[in-house]
């Protein structure tokens, strides 16, 4: 096996200023962390999804004793490489890996990562390698989110900690994530409140997975794809034809193929816009 990939989690603010912190929390967070890396590098490495971070087939995710700063511990994805992932230059894997966790996280937490002009430009860079896409990544998500409010528990349960700041490690580089973990983000992911205002929104798709009823559409008023999730009374064969239409006029460079559907928003406590949920889908687009 060798290593893939480096993580270093620290923990700010507050007791974990002076080395403290909470030990139930903290070690509630760091299984979030196992669990949340685990399913993702499954993902990666085998294009398959799992629900236990313990299914993680041929790697393991170890640990090294705590290091001197706030509260801080570095792990690690050690995997046994096969072909095609035996790339001569091994730090495109370890991009990648950082690249789909980046996303996973920031994602969950409601800051967007283009996936097209990170993960896709990686795949294209090196079409040997077993595509994830992004439908994939969001069933992941949906996988990972209790993972991901369990990495905020020093922060939102025993307020040892106010922020943390996770790094990948490649070398001599350190590379961040997309998003600091704060109370903010554990509100944004923990809290799903649904509107009673529903009203109809036309846009593109692009993702959409018939396994979880769930997708993400492209809306010009907003700035990012915005994931949504079919009501019950939708979820039917014939409500997936113009979804998947509009998928593929995306994914064939045409942005010319739109849905009209009726949604109620889902909010978290802020009021900012999570995912929608389609009460109805439309034969014709409006526009």
């Amino acid at each position: 096996m060798e290593k893939i990939l480096e993580f270093e989690v620290s923990y700010n603010g507050l007791d974990s200023d002076n080395h403290q912190i909470d030990l139930y929390d903290v070690s509630r967070a760091m299984m979030g962390f196992h669990r949340s890396l685990a399913i993702t590098s499954q993902m990666m490495l085998h294009n398959n999804l799992i629900h236990k971070s313990t299914a993680l087939k041929n790697a393991r995710i170890l640990t090294y004793p705590q290091e001197e700063g706030s509260w801080q511990m570095k792990f690690a994805l050690i995997a046994a490489l096969s072909s095609p992932f035996t790339l001569p230059n091994n730090t495109v894997i370890g991009h990648l890996g950082y690249s789909l966790y980046d996303y996973i996280v920031s994602e969950s937490l409601g800051v967007h990562v283009d996936y097209n002009k990170t993960i896709g430009k990686i795949y294209e860079e090196n079409p040997k390698l077993p595509r994830v896409e992004q439908y994939q990544l969001d069933n992941v998500i949906e996988k990972c989110t209790g993972s991901i409010i369990d990495m905020h528990r020093p922060i939102s349960h025993s307020e040892t900690a106010n922020k943390t700041i996770i790094n990948a490690i490649q070398g001599d580089k350190k590379l961040p994530l997309s998003t600091t973990l704060t109370i903010d983000t554990y509100d944004y992911i923990e809290e799903e409140i649904l509107s009673e205002n529903e009203f109809t929104i036309t846009g593109i798709v692009s993702g959409i997975s018939a396994s979880s009823f769930s997708g993400r559409i492209e809306v010009s008023e907003i700035d990012r794809p915005i994931p949504f999730k079919l009501d019950k009374s939708v979820k039917v064969d014939e409500s997936f034809v113009n979804l998947l239409n509009s998928l593929r006029g995306k994914l064939n460079g045409s942005n010319s193929i739109k849905v009209t559907m009726d949604v109620q928003p889902i909010n978290n406590k802020t009021g900012r816009l999570k995912k929608y949920l389609v009460k109805k889908l439309w034969k014709n687009s409006l526009e």
